[in-house]
């Protein structure tokens, strides 16, 4: 290991095998990440700057609502007092 524990070797390697995996890949992203572009790319060359500003802007409030909703999610555990 270049850095870290030994101890956290087996962990390491498993986590570096499960991201090489082909396994868990799905290939429809890739259909859908190029129609995306060709979208995007269609657009610019129409120069239809409020559509590539629309479109942005449908993604930026669809992350803002997933960062608010796993927020929410993620509740603080309390204690119960002792007394």
């Amino acid at each position: 290991m270049f850095f870290g524990n030994e101890l956290n070797k087996p962990l390491a390697d498993a986590a570096k095998n499960a991201v090489r995996s082909t396994h868990n890949f799905n290939w429809t992203f890739i259909a859908l990440l190029a129609f995306v572009v060709y979208v995007y790319a269609s657009e610019f060359k129409q120069k239809n700057f409020r559509g590539i500003a629309a479109g942005l802007a449908l993604y930026m409030v669809h992350q803002q609502f997933l960062k608010k909703s796993s927020r929410r999610d993620a509740k603080p555990q309390r204690t119960q007092s002792p007394l």
